[in-house]
């Protein structure tokens, strides 16, 4: 919520469902496997109609996903948004990340440059690996050096700043 993406995604999460005559509970994680699982507990014993959610980065960390295919196995439909699990059959609504990065790239590749650097997440969180892999991809397009020096991946962004800052 404190991040301005998933704010705008909640916010239009919450609009559809209303209209639609669904009430939006909005749980926080923090990243953590055992509140996310506890959330999701609570929340499959009450009136909850389905999931929306965004896997905390130590679920995919852990790689345990018991407690979404628990409550797919109780029928309960589940919609992962943004941070996906390739091994769960559910609905996804994502970005390609790995496309995104590589266009972003072959642009500063177009427009001359050539010391192209990515800060990005660790690998564990599906995102941080798409976004490398795309990164990757478009460098060995390009018949590129790849420099690892170059490849900044971030665990904790709230504890961010200097690594960036000495990276830069």
């Amino acid at each position: 919520i404190v991040h301005d993406f998933f704010a705008t995604v909640i916010s239009g999460i919450e609009e559809v469902a209303n209209k639609k005559g669904y009430n939006v509970i909005i749980c926080l994680s923090n990243n953590s496997f055992d509140r996310e699982v506890m959330n999701m507990e609570m929340l499959a014993n009450g009136s909850t109609d389905g999931f929306i959610l965004s896997v905390a980065k130590e679920t995919q960390q852990k790689g345990d996903y018991h407690h979404l295919q628990e409550v797919i196995n109780q029928g309960m439909p589940v919609v992962l948004v943004d941070r996906v699990v390739e091994e769960i059959v559910c609905d996804k609504v994502i970005i390609d990340d790995a496309e995104g990065a590589a266009k972003a790239v072959q642009h500063l590749i177009d427009s001359g440059c050539s010391n192209i650097g990515i800060i990005t997440t660790v690998d564990y969180v599906s995102v941080g690996k798409l976004r490398t892999n795309g990164y990757l991809d478009a460098l060995r397009k390009n018949n590129m050096v790849i420099n690892d020096d170059l490849i900044l991946k971030i665990e904790d962004i709230d504890q961010s700043q200097e690594q960036i800052n000495e990276f830069l």
